[in-house]
Formats: structure tokens, C-alpha cells, sequence
């Protein structure tokens, strides 16, 4: 399975979308978080069902008060979508802003990088087997550790 994962030049997510889907064959497109808002989401989906894609994208949902979603979308239907509820520590420290630092990473199931872009704009295809995806048992980043996702959410 081809993967893009991309990393758009900011301010023009229409034009940006557009670029990608006809300038690079993959099976699935990831776009970054916030890469979409409610504002285009229709028009993005509209091309992205004209180009008989798959995507996931980063969605800020300005109808609720800029929240940060994930969302699915195949064929200019969404099937999945996922809210960030619970931010860690390490991340309200960070105070990051969107488009900082634009980054595209990958990772075999034995957990060696295979694909690392830092402040590069482009479309970056990694091959990935699904049939070799569960290899690897998931880890945590210290901070991530489900169990301790109550705690987390209690320092807000």
C-alpha cells in the first residue's frame, strides 16, 4: 500500500489538496492536523470525491470552537472521525502553533525510521505491507500511557 504524507505549504488548503491528489498516485493521503477547516470542508470534499481518493485529514472544527478532529474520508464521504480530547502536559508546555515545524515521519513495525522529513514542503510516498503492520506490539510515549490518560485529563 502507498502512503503520502503530506506536508502542504499554509494558507491555501483548497489549492494545497488539489496539488497533492493529481500530482502523486498513493492509496491514501494523510494531511497534517488543522490542514482543513469547517470553512472549505465541502469543497474539500467535493475534490476529494471527484478524484476518487482516500484521505486523512486534520480538521479544525471552527463550529466548535476550533477543536481539533482527525477525519476519514473516502470517496467525498466521511467514515471516520476522531476528536483530540485530552491534551498532555508535554503538550500544553510546547504551546505549539500549527505549521511550526512541518514534519512527515514513518516507522517499520521493528520501529526503525524510514522516513523522516523536517521543515520540507512536499509529498513524501512511503510503501507500506499491511500484512506486516501487527508485528509489533504499540508503545506508549511516557506521557501517553492510557492508564494515566484520567490523571492527564484532571491537570487541565
Amino acid at each position: 500500500m502507498k502512503v503520502l504524507l503530506a506536508v502542504p505549504k499554509q494558507n491555501n488548503c483548497i489549492q494545497e489538496l488539489n496539488y497533492f491528489l493529481s500530482g502523486y498516485k498513493a492509496d491514501l493521503y494523510i494531511f497534517p492536523e488543522g490542514f482543513l477547516n469547517s470553512d472549505v470542508l465541502e469543497e474539500a470534499i467535493a475534490i476529494i470525491k471527484k478524484n476518487e481518493k482516500y484521505v486523512i485529514t486534520g480538521f479544525k472544527d471552527l463550529s466548535e470552537n476550533g477543536q481539533q478532529k482527525a477525519l476519514a474520508i473516502d470517496g467525498g464521504q466521511i467514515i471516520g472521525e476522531y476528536t483530540e480530547c485530552i491534551l498532555t502536559k508535554g503538550e500544553k508546555q510546547k504551546g505549539k502553533k500549527r505549521g511550526e515545524i512541518p514534519l512527515a515521519f514513518a516507522f517499520d513495525p521493528s520501529g526503525k525510521c524510514i522516513l523522516l522529513k523536517q521543515k520540507e514542503y512536499g509529498g513524501f510516498l512511503v510503501e507500506i505491507s499491511p500484512e506486516k503492520s501487527g508485528e509489533k506490539v504499540i508503545c506508549y510515549c511516557d506521557d501517553q500511557i492510557p492508564s494515566l490518560f484520567f490523571r492527564l485529563a484532571e491537570e487541565q
